[in-house]
């Protein structure tokens, strides 16, 4: 179980990356920059290997969380199911957002 964003240290600077940063990284970055315009430094990155990602990180000072979050490019249906697929990933990713960067707004005022 991850740590409650009381404990959570705050960042400077936020990277979201996903598969191919075609959805849910740039859905995130976007959400995140539209909450804290001048608090954070955010960007998003696609990555098609989540292990080689890590390697990347092992020689810079940084912390990676990891949030398994579901790809909505692949649902099949009528536009409206497709639309309610892509509803739930922002829903969820604003929600895991509020929730890990809830004292960001605080320490940067």
């Amino acid at each position: 179980m991850a740590a409650p964003p009381s404990r959570a240290r705050l960042p400077q600077s936020v990277l979201f990356a996903c598969g191919l940063n075609s959805v849910r990284s740039p859905m995130a970055a976007s959400l995140l920059q539209q909450m804290f315009p001048q608090a954070l430094y955010v960007r998003s990155a696609g990555v098609k290997a989540h292990h080689k990602a890590l390697g990347l990180t092992r020689t810079v000072a940084a912390d990676v969380e990891y949030w398994p979050t579901h790809d909505p490019t692949g649902t099949e249906g009528n536009r409206e199911q497709k639309l309610t697929a892509y509803r739930e990933v922002c829903d969820a990713l604003l929600a895991r957002i509020r929730r890990r960067f809830a004292n960001v707004g605080a320490a940067s005022g």
